[in-house]
């Protein structure tokens, strides 16, 4: 017959056992993501640093280190305008420790590019959209036309001038042809490698026009060197409020922005989706990025929503490479 003592250690002993096995089974079954994030990130810009992709990922990681006490770094792997970086991106593990930083590019590989080696809307994970900037029409500070109506007309006048953009597929781009087809104008593209040597051969005179991502118009606008006709958003910019919208001048269709989001492989754990989120929605609030980069718009959306804006921008961009003649490549 067992004593009282032995029978207490005993009933202790077995529940000792049965908690002990429940929160055994409970660590094996766990999700190691709910943890997230437990180690380092690689935030993967597909372009060189310095520019406002490479400014707003920076900015990005230090907040997300901050909050979450893990580093996050920012890895640029430029090259073929962005596709090698992108590709990384679409065939990195989907744990949550490889994302991206893409801009609107995502949008017109498909148009461009006869064979890719991902698609643009099946291969990722869409977490949230960043910033965003709309183009301006630029022309040189001795340029004859001073309103874009008076740009219009000696367009027609005089067809066959040179117009800038920061490359052949770029937001500035599609946005050029957008003003041909719209207009009817007979202006011809000068592709160049950036918006900075456009702007910069623009300055000097070598030509004329130029089709131009804001941020990178507004210091030489407010210089004098240029002079603004027309901004594509479908608002005035806060950045130039004096010059108008494609949009009030009697073309509702030409509204274009360059964008900025951010994007996973495809089966990110949810909470990494989630955590990323709450970062996009933190760096829409700081008025300190705005005030660096003059035009921008910071923004946050849903991952439904920025997966829409590329599925329809997509098609958008397919129909203007086929009025326009865009060939691809």
């Amino acid at each position: 017959m067992r004593t009282p003592a032995l029978f207490v250690r005993g009933a202790l002993a077995a529940t000792l056992l049965t908690l002990l096995s429940g929160v055994q089974a409970q660590a094996q079954s766990a999700d190691p993501a709910e943890a997230y994030p437990t180690r380092s990130i690689r935030l993967i810009v597909p372009f060189a640093p310095g520019a406002t992709t490479d400014f707003l990922a920076r900015q990005l990681g230090e907040s997300a280190n901050r909050d979450w006490g893990q580093p996050v770094v920012v890895d640029n792997r430029a090259g073929a305008g962005g596709l090698i970086g992108t590709d990384l991106i679409a065939k990195a593990a989907p744990d949550g420790y490889t994302i991206g930083l893409l801009t609107g590019a995502l949008a017109t590989y498909p148009v461009l590019n006869a064979k890719l080696p991902f698609d643009s809307v099946k291969d990722f994970e869409f977490i949230s959209m960043i910033a965003s900037v709309p183009n301006v029409l630029v022309v040189t500070a001795a340029y004859p036309a001073k309103t874009f109506k008076d740009f219009v007309a000696r367009a027609k006048a005089d067809p066959g001038q040179g117009y800038a953009s920061s490359g052949t597929g770029t937001n500035t781009h599609f946005t050029g042809e957008m003003l041909k087809l719209a207009t009817g104008i007979d202006i011809q593209h000068v592709a160049y490698k950036g918006g900075a040597p456009a702007m910069a051969d623009l300055i000097a005179g070598h030509v004329k026009i130029m089709i131009a991502s804001l941020t990178t118009a507004v210091p030489q606008i407010r210089a004098g060197k240029i002079r603004a006709l027309a901004v594509s958003s479908a608002s005035r910019s806060d950045a130039v409020p004096d010059v108008p919208t494609f949009k009030e001048l009697g073309y509702p269709d030409l509204v274009t922005a360059e964008w900025w989001a951010l994007i996973g492989p495809k089966g990110m754990p949810k909470i990494a989706v989630s955590k990323w989120r709450d970062e996009a929605r933190k760096l829409a609030g700081r008025a300190d990025i705005k005030e660096k980069s003059p035009g921008i718009v910071m923004l946050s959306s849903t991952p439904e929503e920025l997966a829409d804006t590329v599925e329809r921008e997509i098609g958008t961009w397919k129909d203007i490479a086929a009025k326009a003649k865009i060939a691809l490549e």
